[in-house]
């Protein structure tokens, strides 16, 4: 093993997607990664790059340069032309001093590549869920063509790959051959201000009024898109109120993906029982999971699966699909079913609704799972990382 430099060291961070306004879960779990980055830097200098004024997120962080490399005002097509793909990326970070000057740089692994050489690089791999068999179900053409050209020249070009589970780092030696020594796998963790057990009851009862929701209910988080695999949910819940099986709502929180009609909100049905919430905080969010029987995940794939693991942070008993990095992130402390069975799904959910000592157990065992789960380990992790190769 290469010995880890010990001096301070010069490090970057790619962070544009990150500061839009809009997060999904892969900008959430960067911002998180950065800010523990920031603590557990000690002497090394840290460098975060954007195309636009940081946002409040980071403008909090400590210890970090902000570096704003705004897009170029003119050329952009040409540019695009020459070297293919959004010309920040391709041409405005290579321009940039202080990028040169860099020892090492972080990045998402699915987006494009300064042109010529640069400071060796950590590529962070969230999942390669575009590149698996029924990717064409999931995902449109373009976007598949798109990742995969991206994604295969950031892992192969990348001195070491952060993946964020070890489902996401087998798939990495299996569909681009990478070595496994090359792997790094560092867990996403959760916010622990915001997701926690010590929400107030009082706190989650104003939440839930204000949001329109009434107890009892089953809870999904994620972005509705085809491979979220919501039908299969909406339909197990369909089944168990035409059979007056449960009292409960269904609470759907989270935008509308690419083609959310095919496989997301378009196929909610419109009844009083399924409740909508395209618009909520964090905060929100977290005590929505502090009330709820439990959290229902049915994605087809998850590189990881944030929602699960912040739904035990908070108490919430999780039901989760058989597939991808979900039995690996809820090990022992969840209910499991076939992804395309909702027969499955709906007889978990009726057990639950009736059983409180089963859904008190499943709470008990989530928060013991979600402790082992830290911001600062994975960002110590990956300074390690970059300690062995800067």
């Amino acid at each position: 093993m290469t010995q880890p430099n010990t001096t301070p060291l010069a490090i970057g961070f790619n962070l544009r997607v990150a500061n839009l306004p809009r997060v999904d879960g892969n900008s959430a779990m960067t911002r998180s990664l950065a800010a523990a980055l920031a603590r557990n830097a000690g002497e090394h200098h840290l460098s975060y790059f954007f195309d636009t004024e940081p946002l409040d997120p980071f403008k909090r962080l400590p210890n970090v340069e902000h570096v704003v490399l705004r897009p170029f005002p003119f050329l952009n097509g040409a540019l695009r032309r020459l070297g293919g793909g959004d010309p920040w990326y391709r041409f405005r970070l290579k321009l940039s001093r202080t990028w040169n000057k860099l020892d090492a740089v972080i990045y998402n692994a699915h987006e494009p590549l300064p042109i010529g050489t640069g400071p060796p690089g950590v590529a962070i791999v969230h999942d390669l869920a575009f590149m698996l068999p029924d990717a064409r179900r999931h995902f449109p053409l373009d976007v598949i063509r798109h990742l995969d050209r991206w994604t295969a020249q950031s892992v192969h070009a990348a001195t070491r790959l952060m993946a964020v589970s070890a489902t996401t780092g087998a798939d990495l030696t299996r569909i681009y051959g990478v070595p496994e020594s090359k792997v790094a796998v560092l867990p996403n963790a959760h916010d622990r201000e915001v997701f926690h057990a010590r929400i107030p009851a009082t706190e989650v009862e104003a939440v839930l009024t204000e949001l329109g929701v009434e107890k009892p209910y089953f809870l999904h988080v994620g972005t509705a898109q085809p491979r979220k695999n919501i039908p299969a949910i909406t339909r197990a819940f369909e089944s168990l109120l035409a059979k007056n099986r449960i009292p409960h709502n269904l609470v759907l929180v989270g935008g509308s993906g690419w083609d959310a009609a095919e496989g997301g909100s378009g196929e909610v049905p419109r009844i009083k029982r399924i409740i909508q919430l395209s618009s909520t905080s964090n905060e929100q969010v977290a005590c929505l999971m502090a009330g709820a029987d439990a959290l229902v995940i049915a994605g087809f794939y998850e590189g990881f699966g944030l929602p699960a693991l912040e739904a035990m942070a908070c108490g919430a008993p999780v039901v989760a699909a058989r597939a991808g990095a979900l039995p690996e992130v809820v090990g022992d402390a969840g209910k499991y079913f076939d992804p395309h069975d909702p027969d499955e799904l709906a007889g978990i959910m009726e057990s639950l609704a009736a059983d409180d000592a089963l859904r008190h157990e499943l709470s008990r065992r989530g928060l013991e799972r979600a402790k082992a789960f830290s911001w600062n380990t994975t960002a110590r992790g990956l300074l390690r990382v970059i300690e062995e190769i800067a």
